[in-house]
């Protein structure tokens, strides 16, 4: 993870194109496109909340249940939505 908070380039796979010539090359481009939105939406949600949420512990994740509603808390939560909307789009 600390490697693509320094270089999150490697992920720009906008320009990315499947060239095998396959039928189904133009629905796994699509696929490798949104996955590579949602690893992106993951890095970002991390530098800015200092949480993977995909390997965090059920204790850390609980700690949003307890905490008071401030603008801190409301951009976690803002964080998590973003990352969770990407992971969404890939289905």
């Amino acid at each position: 993870m600390h490697e693509l908070l320094e270089y999150p380039e490697i992920l720009d796979l906008h320009s990315f194109r499947d060239k095998s010539m396959s039928t189904l090359s133009v629905a796994q481009s699509k696929n490798i496109k949104l996955y590579s939105q949602y690893l992106k939406a993951k890095i970002d949600g991390y530098r800015d909340i200092k949480i993977d949420l995909v390997r965090a512990k059920a204790e850390m994740i609980s700690k949003f249940r307890v905490v008071a509603v401030d603008s801190e808390f409301m951009h976690r939560i803002t964080a998590v939505q973003k990352q969770t909307s990407s992971l969404l789009d890939c289905s």
